[in-house]
């Protein structure tokens, strides 16, 4: 990645920034603050490392962790194995709405423990939507890899992503949610990558 640099190590997987992952937190320490800013990667980290460690259950080991402007991701082997990409996938959004129900009694004591419950169960949740590359997609297409086979499942979930887009737009607009469509359409990218590299895989 342009500009990575390695800023530590964990579970012995090392951990990277890069140019637009920097860029990302300075926007955040300078608008919302630097304690949201330690928030949010510290959020970020326990939703990779929950990936992580359930996937080194399963056997699959992580080349690194990178974190970007779009959020961070782990270097690691996808699993085809229905059971193992459901548990893989839900170990992330899962591991964040723990931590939110334990700060949600607490949230009201101090700013730091609101932010906290905020950061965790926000991230936990949109992290379920059904499209790639979020891991709601990848929830979706173990459970549907079960009947359709793992690229059938690729693609109906590819599909999901570009309908919800679709129907989102007039509805955004309407609201105000501007920025939704965009969010979206990036998703239906990173998606159309995907099942790219899928097909490509699943034809060699």
């Amino acid at each position: 990645m342009l500009g990575s640099k390695k800023i530590g190590k964990l579970f012995n997987v090392p951990i990277f920034v890069d140019l637009s992952g920097w860029l990302f937190i300075s926007i955040i320490s300078y608008f919302l603050g630097f304690e949201i800013s330690i928030i949010y990667i510290i959020s970020l980290l326990l939703h990779e490392f929950a990936h992580i460690l359930c996937g080194k259950k399963y056997g699959i080991t992580t080349g690194a962790v990178m974190m970007n402007g779009y959020g961070a991701f782990a270097l690691m082997n996808l699993s085809k194995n229905p059971k193992e990409e459901f548990w893989i996938s839900f170990a992330g959004p899962l591991s964040n709405i723990v931590v939110a129900l334990i700060f949600l009694p607490l949230m009201h004591l101090n700013t730091t423990f609101y932010h906290l419950f905020i950061m965790n169960i926000a991230m936990g949740f949109l992290n379920l939507f059904p499209t790639f590359p979020m891991d709601g997609g990848r929830i979706l297409r173990s459970i549907l890899q079960k009947k359709f086979g793992f690229l059938q499942a690729t693609e109906k979930v590819f599909r999901v992503g570009v309908i919800l887009t679709i129907i989102s737009f007039p509805f955004s607009i309407y609201f105000g949610f501007y920025i939704l469509p965009f969010v979206l359409a990036f998703t239906v990218h990173m998606g159309y990558k995907e099942l790219r590299q899928v097909r490509k895989e699943e034809t060699t």
